[in-house]
């Protein structure tokens, strides 16, 4: 039953399959998809499949777990996309989640060493957690 919103939603939700997702660029979200009066904040929003977001409608589907940014999260106040840069300026968003952040050992990847990332053996993963 566990609900995530990530930017990036192609690979982890092939492979997490237990595991409900929101896709916060809209590429797998109807809701967003359709949405017709898209603000530009950004200039990341001019990249191809990154234009669309909605940051009100993932703040209401109450999401678990929010993953801003890339692959591994970052802050939302760095926001790159519509739906972190809305959710950002979301009053109940502040008070309602929590930034997280995990350390996750790499080393069994044998390319590790090839990504800035994860050069020291370390990803640092960083997240949002709904306060219960």
């Amino acid at each position: 039953g566990t609900l995530v919103a990530p930017n990036p939603a192609g690979a982890s939700p092939s492979y997490a399959r237990h595991i409900r997702f929101l896709d916060m660029l809209g590429l797998n979200d109807p809701e967003i998809a359709r949405r017709r009066t898209v603000p530009r904040h950004l200039p990341y929003q001019t990249v191809p499949g990154h234009a669309k977001g909605d940051g009100r409608y993932v703040l209401e589907r109450k999401p678990d777990y929010i993953i801003a940014g890339p692959s591994n999260g970052s802050d939302i106040r760095r926001a790159r996309t519509l739906s972190e840069y809305e959710l950002s300026r979301i009053r109940d968003f502040n008070s309602e989640y929590r930034l997280k952040t995990v350390r996750i050992s790499v080393t069994r990847y044998e390319r590790f060493r090839e990504y800035s990332e994860t050069k020291s053996g370390e990803m640092i993963f960083t997240y949002y957690e709904r306060a219960k």
